[in-house]
């Protein structure tokens, strides 16, 4: 999947240095990525309206949204040329799931601790993986090993949630055939 890692960075890159406007050049930018990747639903954003400071490449499992769940994202902070795969929490909504606690540390302090300039978007999400670019973009397959290993992750909490979920209901129906009884 790296080669489509280096292309959000490479599209991401373009804005700035072409200066491009919105208009005319969002689908031409979103051109080319796939719709799925091991199961989950791709989603790529470079902005609504205007283009975004953080571009990002989601992965959402059914029942989770960009703007409502939790998801493997890359986050590509494109004034500051870093590219963080984390463990994505939605920004506009409060999830209805959590990432479990992992002691991970979140964006915001991710740029705190390593005397970055703070940042405003997705200051929630938690840190897998930073990769500092300093202009390369020399991806390889670690990209991919990270991705997976991250997805796997995701998979096995998304699969317990909606085990929880359905012994829940289960238990529901349960009780509520006992009191009918």
């Amino acid at each position: 999947f790296y080669e489509h890692v280096q292309k959000l960075v490479a599209n991401s890159r373009r804005i700035s240095a072409e200066n491009l406007p919105f208009t005319g050049n969002i689908s031409e930018l979103k051109k080319g990525f796939p719709q799925d990747y091991r199961g989950l639903e791709v989603r790529v954003g470079f902005g609504q309206g205007n283009w975004a400071d953080v571009t990002w490449i989601g992965f959402l499992d059914s029942g989770q949204t960009i703007q409502k769940g939790i998801y493997p994202v890359y986050l590509y902070y494109r004034d500051r040329d870093i590219l963080i795969l984390a463990y994505g929490v939605s920004a506009t909504f409060k999830p209805d799931v959590m990432w479990p606690d992992l002691g991970a540390v979140s964006v915001k302090d991710y740029f705190a601790q390593n005397n970055l300039p703070p940042i405003r978007k997705y200051p929630f999400s938690l840190v897998f993986k930073a990769y500092h670019l300093k202009g390369a973009i020399t991806m390889t397959s670690q990209y991919d090993r990270d991705l997976d290993i991250l997805i796997d992750y995701y998979k096995d909490v998304m699969n317990a949630q909606k085990n929880e979920q359905n012994q829940a209901e289960e238990t529901k129906t349960h009780n509520s055939l006992d009191s009918k009884c």
